[in-house]
């Protein structure tokens, strides 16, 4: 008995015949048969019936093989493979097909997921991994960075410098933040060295005494105090000196 083809649900018969044989064979389709092992029946590849558009998502299309939904693609992928309706598919094609569909997902979540604020590479790898292989999550990885929606040093500058800004943090602080979010050691080195950082971080570190002291400055901390408060958020020695000599 020939092998079966299991696309959908659905499974049509007709009787085998030499032409079927020759045009199988030359398709690739029953490698390794020959007329001995048939002498009953063939079982047809299943046919496209119906492509629609999916409502909530018109950059992508659902495929119904005979009368019943496969799998959903993106659009690209169906123009990539000339589907129409009434083409017959191999199984070859249906497993590439349920692939795409899966990277098609994947790739949907992780921009949804950038629509929120950016991410590192490290984050998107972690929140899609419990719904993706890692085959599946890779890919989609290198399509975002090749599309330029994934790109770890100007993530790295854009959230040291929104950090640094918003929310005072010291140079130090924000290395530990940057190995969370995954950023290599060279990266953040070439980041954190920048001269503009580093002066960013001296008006940083003087904005946080001037609000440890009071608008008025009048509160009396004595430099030990203002040491040992720079020093709990993080702020290297050099700085904290230049910030104790600016306020004596």
């Amino acid at each position: 008995m020939l092998e079966e083809y299991y696309c959908s649900n659905k499974v049509r018969t007709t009787v085998f015949t030499e032409k079927h044989l020759s045009t199988s064979i030359n398709n690739n389709f029953l490698t390794g048969w020959n007329s001995k092992n048939i002498n009953s029946y063939y079982k047809l590849m299943p046919t496209i019936t119906k492509i629609v558009t999916q409502s909530s998502h018109p950059d992508r299309i659902n495929i119904f093989i005979d009368d019943k939904f496969f799998t959903g693609i993106d659009k690209f992928a169906w123009i990539s493979h000339n589907l129409k309706t009434g083409d017959n598919i191999s199984p070859q094609l249906c497993e590439e097909l349920k692939k795409k569909d899966v990277e098609g997902k994947a790739y949907d979540k992780a921009l949804k997921l950038l629509s929120f604020r950016p991410q590192s590479i490290f984050e998107i790898r972690q929140k899609l991994k419990s719904r993706f292989t890692p085959e599946h999550i890779s890919q989609t990885i290198a399509r975002l960075k090749k599309e330029g929606w994934l790109d770890d040093k100007k993530f790295a500058l854009a959230w040291v410098t929104e950090r640094i800004q918003t929310r005072h943090r010291s140079l130090l602080h924000l290395k530990s933040e940057l190995i969370q979010k995954g950023i290599s050691a060279d990266i953040i080195a070439q980041i954190l060295k920048t001269p503009e950082l580093e002066n960013q971080e001296l008006a940083t570190a003087q904005q946080l005494i001037i609000k440890y002291q009071g608008s008025s400055g009048r509160t009396g901390k004595t430099p030990e105090q203002i040491k040992a408060y720079l020093s709990r958020k993080g702020f290297r020695y050099n700085t904290i000196n230049q910030v104790l000599k600016s306020v004596k």
